[in-house]
């Protein structure tokens, strides 16, 4: 069992409509302690940028190193 549990985004939210902010404003951060490894870390970063000028595209998502041992 794990002793604490974080949420990616808005771990402090009272509410929905916070929480809903916070996922749609709020950056993406990895803790060192998290244990993502960095392949892992940039494709989540990549699809889940707040941006969609700087998300993956699908070709970028079907080559990029995460998939690659599948």
């Amino acid at each position: 069992m794990l002793d604490a549990f974080q949420m990616p985004f808005g771990e402090d939210a009272e509410s929905r409509a916070e929480m809903a902010k916070n996922i749609s404003a709020d950056p993406l951060e990895f803790k060192d302690d998290d244990n993502i490894d960095p392949i892992t870390r940039d494709f989540l970063q990549g699809v889940l940028a707040k941006d969609p000028a700087e998300r993956l595209t699908v070709d970028e998502i079907k080559i990029h190193p995460y998939f690659w041992e599948m």
